[in-house]
């Protein structure tokens, strides 16, 4: 029979060696608590940083004893620093991310090469041939479909598998993220305290009292003050204890030196102030201030009703409010402009296909661009190009605030022109301009347009796309969504059937990808850079353009299934859907047009 040892320490948790393969020990022993991974060997988890738990060594124990096994226990209950034992953890949080992260990576490309494979089975297939049963191909046409569809499907479970894998890395650094979190640490300080109360009281000993209906005491529970090893596991937790709490305390220290947390407590708040709950995002009034928390009124359904301290966010007094304790205080008025334009970037970003909604969010998008100084239809890649710049807290707040105001001149009724005419906008050190003047049109083509030839990219890096064309409803549209300077553009990629493809990526880093052919608006590398702003104050000047005309500029456009050139702003406008003739200086753009395009084709 076997030597068995069983050992425990904080630093490598409980572990039993001496036993070799296949002489009955894990099966032994796995009944009774342990387990065993590759690398670690027969063990206990978890068992790292903490003592050893006694009733299932001692259990395993008796049991290999019984089996004629001789087993050795040997145990250190001795605890690490706590300073080792968080640098360890995010080592091993770092290494789980990294760890998952490459694995995600190779199931991508092990996806990506099963997708190819199938592909190189099909190339052999011409497109829509059908499987000729009576010829002797028949039998290998059946076989090739199914390969192909079997990669295709192996494909499918590599991608599911690294995107599975992926969001595992994300939650091991999220975890470590939260685990360091300056509140997560004040609610564990006061856990902490709270063990160590409790440690000292069944140290010290002491007496509890059971009362009886009437209030009265009925009975007295006496517990003794611990003795022999009891004692001594104690006094051990107590000490560790202390040094923990020293630890994070140290930690919160750093915190607030940094300015990144500053503690709120019982002086910072007298009754009648307001505070914010830090999950709720709300704010309610004190009613009184506690110990460890602060009485509030609560809300229309009554809670809550207390708010502890790792929950308060902010403090507002005689109209001016506090982030943090030692900040800067700053009106009441501004800071609700601030949460209301968050409301309304919420609202932008709703999928809502109501007609309420789909207004309201055009008031938003105009009130950004007016407030910016941008075209009344400009793209949200421009808006971010002008706040881009914006790093200070006082600049992005009076931003915000502008915002808001300009929206809600909108709302009470005024025209976006009206708006423009009288508003000066706020002046901001764009990372690029969309430049005043008509783009260069340019096509992309597909490669057996030109044959014997290079492919020919519309855009380059460098260029400044402005958007691209897209046919509908009996004219073409300039689409602006996708506008920005050009970081790198793919070469063609030909997917057989289904067309030839192009990638394109900002210096935003978004990316899409295009099938060809396709045309795009662009300003050339070079002519946009140095571009002057339009004036702030200058209303765009809209004339009106009847259907006659805009039905003359398409028809004078190249005979290819190509879009028509647009020669002056007001035909661009008009092809994007401003101004027509019957909307003038519409503010509301591209949704009138496609709601007037509705109703050209039920005529």
């Amino acid at each position: 029979m076997a030597h068995l040892t069983i050992t425990h320490t904080h630093q490598d948790g409980t572990k039993l060696t001496g036993s070799q393969k296949k002489d009955g020990v894990y099966e032994i022993v796995r009944r009774n608590g342990f387990t065993w991974r590759r690398g670690q060997g027969i063990h206990i988890r978890p068992s790292r940083d903490l003592d050893a738990k006694t009733w299932i060594i001692n259990r395993a124990a008796s049991a290999l004893r019984d089996a004629g096994h001789e087993v050795t226990i040997e145990i250190d209950n001795t605890p690490r620093p706590t300073a080792v034992v968080e640098a360890e953890r995010q080592e091993r949080a770092e290494d789980r991310a990294e760890r998952y992260a490459v694995r995600a990576g190779k199931a991508d490309a092990a996806g990506d090469a099963r997708l190819d494979a199938a592909r190189s089975i099909t190339d052999g297939i011409p497109f829509g041939q059908p499987i000729l049963v009576d010829h002797y191909s028949a039998g290998r046409h059946r076989r090739d479909l199914s390969r192909a569809d079997n990669h295709r499907g192996k494909a499918v479970e590599l991608w599911k598998k690294g995107e599975h894998l992926a969001d595992r890395a994300r939650g091991a650094v999220a975890h470590q993220k939260q685990r360091e979190n300056p509140r997560t640490t004040m609610r564990r300080i006061e856990k902490l305290e709270a063990d160590k109360r409790r440690y000292q009281r069944e140290l010290d000993g002491y007496e509890r009292n059971f009362r009886n209906g009437s209030g009265d005491v009925a009975f007295v529970e006496t517990h003794e003050p611990a003795t022999s090893r009891r004692s001594e596991d104690l006094q051990r937790w107590i000490a560790h204890a202390d040094e923990q709490i020293t630890y994070w305390r140290a930690q919160l220290a750093a915190h607030e030196e940094s300015g990144k947390f500053v503690l709120w407590a019982r002086e910072h708040f007298v009754k009648g102030d307001s505070v914010r709950h830090h999950g709720f995002g709300d704010w309610y009034e004190v009613t009184r201030v506690n110990t460890k928390s602060i009485s509030v009124t609560g809300s229309s359904w009554g809670w809550p009703r207390t708010i502890p301290w790792d929950k308060v966010a902010g403090r507002r007094r005689d109209g001016m409010q506090w982030d943090t304790p030692n900040g800067e205080p700053w009106p009441v008025e501004l800071a609700r402009k601030i949460a209301r334009w968050r409301s309304l970037e919420r609202d932008l970003a709703d999928n809502d296909s109501s007609t309420e909604a789909l207004f309201k969010r055009g008031r938003i998008e105009l009130a950004r661009n007016i407030a910016l100084g941008l075209d009344m239809h400009a793209s949200d890649a421009e808006a971010a190009a002008c706040l881009e710049g914006v790093t200070d807290t006082a600049t992005d707040r009076n931003v915000k605030a502008a915002f808001v105001d300009v929206y809600d001149r909108l709302a009470a009724g005024e025209t976006a022109a009206e708006v423009k005419a009288s508003y000066e906008p706020i002046e901001l050190a764009a990372a690029w301009r969309m430049p005043d003047r008509e783009p260069v049109r340019r096509a992309a083509v597909k490669s057996f347009f030109k044959r014997d030839r290079d492919d020919i990219i519309a855009v380059q890096p460098g260029d400044l796309i402005v958007g691209f064309y897209d046919r509908g409803y009996g004219k073409d549209h300039l689409v602006r969504g996708f506008c920005g300077p050009v970081a790198a553009v793919s070469a063609v990629n030909d997917r057989r059937e289904s067309g030839e493809f192009v990638t394109i990526t900002l210096a935003s880093g978004q990316e899409r990808t295009f099938k060809l052919p396709l045309w795009f608006a662009v300003h050339p590398a070079g002519t946009w850079e140095q571009e002057t702003p339009p004036a702030a104050a200058a209303a765009l000047a809209v004339a009106k353009v009847s259907k006659a005309e805009t039905m003359t500029v398409a028809a004078a456009a190249d005979p290819e299934p190509q879009p028509s050139a647009v020669d002056s702003a007001v035909e661009q406008r008009t092809a994007i859907g401003g101004a027509s003739d019957d909307d003038g200086d519409d503010p509301w753009g591209p949704l009138l047009a496609e709601l007037r395009m509705l109703a050209d084709q039920r005529q």
